[in-house]
């Protein structure tokens, strides 16, 4: 990770209910950090090839697929059916991490979406620095319009921080 860190801003959203709530806030969350990313132009083109290709390891849920299958499926992708999978099926209990990530500058600008996946219960924290810090508080702001478009409770929480 990078050494240098800049002040930021964190946004905290959780949204509460059903499973198909929760997929949809996942789908959501996925479908906005595609939508603020930089359009591609002749400069860009590998940073933008380079995030597509991290966002694809950010896995959602598929439709029609429970909590269970879909635990099932993100452990298998990230660790196997061996027995690391399996440890990792155990240690993971009833949450599914995952995390999508941006640095430029050695650290100066960094733009971080961890997510947390529960049965009836889904978190993203959007942390963002410097050169994302807008892109940052677009993740955060088209997520909260989008739950509140949906009727999904939620809440949602700001703080400034060194990221």
């Amino acid at each position: 990770m990078a050494r240098i860190k800049s002040m930021g801003k964190e946004y905290q959203i959780t949204a509460e209910g059903s499973w198909d709530q929760v997929v949809k806030a996942c789908r959501i969350t996925e479908i906005v950090i595609k939508d603020t990313q930089q359009k591609v132009s002749s400069g860009y083109s590998n940073k933008i090839i380079n995030q597509n290709s991290v966002l694809k390891s950010y896995l959602i849920p598929k439709e029609g697929e429970t909590f269970t299958d879909y635990k099932n499926r993100v452990i298998e992708t990230d660790s196997g059916t061996g027995i690391k999978g399996k440890l990792m099926l155990f240690l993971t209990g009833d949450q599914i991490p995952l995390q999508f990530y941006s640095i430029k500058n050695n650290g100066e600008s960094t733009l971080r979406v961890e997510s947390t996946t529960r049965e009836r219960k889904y978190q993203a924290t959007i942390s963002a620095s410097g050169d994302y810090s807008k892109r940052g508080d677009s993740i955060a702001t088209g997520l909260k319009e989008a739950l509140e478009q949906n009727s999904i409770q939620h809440s949602y929480k700001t703080l400034d921080k060194l990221i």
